[in-house]
């Protein structure tokens, strides 16, 4: 019997969080330039969380309709989701990718903001980044691979690179 790859794209503040499949399931960010591609996993439950972050924080005093267009509101959000599935905060990582600065304009680099933000919002909620690609002026597309725990960095023009690192990947489950 085949096995059937059912492949998420999570747009522009989308989010999507999910327990490990019994199918192959792959989430893609494509084009990320000055947004953040957030995933969170928990290593045991293998919960996963990936959101599509847009900007550092909503204007002051303004309705958040999309949590994952945020970081500081996206990773307490999709911490509490995780949870209710049955993850544990103490075994959650992160990784991150984006923050590019895609125009020199004279412009504030959301860039470079949305990469502090992320930061920030992480360390406060405790959760490490285990593994990074930010900065630059290039856009790039995350993979997210449920089944192996695998995050892919695809650029343009450039073979693509696994973000993850080997000691995260997961092991078979029997």
């Amino acid at each position: 019997m085949t096995s059937m790859l059912i492949t998420h794209s999570i747009g522009l503040g989308d989010y999507r969080i999910a327990p490990y499949p019994a199918h192959e399931e792959k989430w893609v960010i494509y084009g990320i330039g000055s947004c953040i591609g957030l995933i969170l996993c928990d290593r045991l439950t293998r919960i996963s969380a990936m959101a599509h972050i847009v900007l550092p924080e909503p204007a002051p005093g303004s309705v958040v309709e999309q949590p994952g267009k945020f970081a500081v509101t996206a990773v307490p959000f999709l911490l509490e989701r995780m949870i209710r599935l049955g993850a544990s905060p103490d075994h959650v990582y992160s990784q991150i990718a984006g923050g590019a600065c895609m125009l020199r304009l004279n412009l504030a680099d959301i860039g470079a903001k949305n990469i502090q933000s992320i930061r920030a919002a992480l360390q406060e909620a405790n959760i490490p980044i285990i593994a990074e690609d930010v900065g630059g002026n290039h856009g790039r597309t995350l993979h997210w691979d449920l089944r192996t725990g695998k995050a892919i960095i695809s650029r343009i023009g450039m073979p693509d690179v696994t973000l993850t690192p080997p000691a995260y990947l997961f092991r078979k489950k029997h």
